[in-house]
């Protein structure tokens, strides 16, 4: 095989390949309650409302974030993606919190139906699901910017 015609097969494989192979969508869908006006949040902005250093909206209204349980693959991509650190790490950190100033976590949540059941049915609450979770209309997909 020439070098040419390796060059050229190896370009259409690349060109063949699935549509999103390289895409850098998340391993989640962020989802808030349908009633907030948002479209987009930043990724600080994010980390601080699921460390809870943030606890309100710029309306005013009460944040209350949502996990999944600590063994769920989207939380993995969540907390890794999202908050740019592992679970563990986030448990940790919750676990200080909970000793020393008394802090409460997130409510965590065990399926992607419990979390879209509990932002549907909280006006200010925000969570995250897998990407293929079909949404109902009492929620909407708030984007991840940096």
């Amino acid at each position: 095989m020439t070098r040419t015609f390796r060059s050229v097969a190896l370009a259409l494989g690349v060109l063949l390949l699935p549509e999103g192979l390289f895409s850098q969508e998340p391993g989640f869908k962020l989802i808030v309650n349908a009633g907030r006006t948002a479209t987009s949040i930043r990724r600080p902005q994010l980390v601080e409302i699921f460390l809870r250093k943030v606890t309100r909206w710029g309306d005013g209204a009460s944040i209350e974030p949502v996990d999944l349980s600590t063994k769920s693959p989207v939380r993995a991509s969540f907390s890794k993606e999202g908050l740019g650190q592992s679970v563990d790490a986030v448990v940790n950190y919750w676990q200080k919190q909970i000793l020393s100033r008394g802090e409460r976590p997130p409510v965590v949540k065990s399926s992607d139906e419990e979390v879209i059941a509990f932002v549907s049915s909280s006006p200010g609450a925000i969570g995250y699901v897998a990407p293929g979770a079909a949404l109902p209309d009492k929620v909407k997909v708030l984007k991840l910017t940096e």
